[in-house]
């Protein structure tokens, strides 16, 4: 017994410090960062330079347009640009860029507007020179993913 005769309670201390493990927890899986994923794609950051190889190589843009904190961004990275099959792909086919719209930016801003940006994820082939030939929005599963990369090229 305590102090002032009452009897101590360990359940309620052992429940709330598993709340408060299991809050930590989840908070830690939550904030994985996307950047703890190896990057198979190799996004480029820098859209003009992406255009100018695009241009070189007579290859369409890939680009990912996405945000810090997006769940649905990190899906796509963790369950679809991870994988290889995905990942070479987008390399063989396209010139692949990211533009992360947390941080504002004129190419970020540009791009957005130029594009039409009103959520994220979306993701948008172009020709080099910029005009649009198709977009996805928000998650897509693997399967779905290599049926829409295929239908911009005839590479197999």
């Amino acid at each position: 017994m305590g102090l002032s005769g009452k009897k101590k309670n360990p359940t309620g201390r052992t429940w709330l410090f598993a709340m408060v493990a299991l809050t930590v927890g989840l908070l830690i899986m939550s904030c994985r960062s996307r950047s703890t994923l190896p990057d198979l794609v190799g996004w480029k950051s820098d859209y003009g330079v992406a255009a100018r190889q695009a241009a070189t190589l007579g290859k369409p843009v890939l680009i990912e347009f996405v945000t810090q904190g997006c769940p649905a961004c990190t899906q796509l990275e963790q369950d679809v640009f991870s994988r290889q099959h995905v990942a070479k792909a987008i390399r063989d086919r396209f010139i692949p860029v990211r533009i992360d719209l947390s941080y504002e930016s004129e190419e970020s801003s540009l791009l957005a507007n130029r594009y039409q940006i009103f959520a994220v994820p979306t993701m948008v082939v172009t020709e080099p020179q910029g005009s649009e030939l198709g977009r996805q929005m928000g998650y897509v599963a693997p399967d779905k993913m290599m049926l829409w990369l295929k239908s911009f090229s005839q590479t197999p």
